[in-house]
């Protein structure tokens, strides 16, 4: 179950980009690297051979996903920051 926490928070902005509430590429990104973590979620289920996706103790596999996306949403803020210090390196050396 620790998967439904990141493919919950894809399928929420989808939701909201699909309603145009908002349009931002690093929000794209985003969506891209929790989507790719729900699948990676789901193969490790299925690697471990978990019934109906579930292991023995579903609270600590929804704990587990909400760390797991934690660190996406981390790991998305740092590359959001890198990108916009870049950008204004090459603004500024121009």
């Amino acid at each position: 179950m620790c998967y439904a926490v990141p493919l919950a928070a894809t399928i929420i902005l989808n939701a909201l980009w699909k309603t145009k509430k908002i349009q931002n590429h690093h929000l794209d990104q985003l969506n891209l690297l929790l989507l790719g973590g729900t699948v990676m979620l789901v193969v490790d289920h299925l690697w471990n051979k978990e019934i109906f996706f579930a292991g023995g103790n579903i609270l600590k596999d929804l704990m587990l996903g909400v760390a797991m996306t934690g660190v996406v949403f981390v790991v998305w803020g740092l590359l959001v920051l890198k990108e916009k210090k870049t950008v204004k390196v090459i603004f500024r050396d121009n």
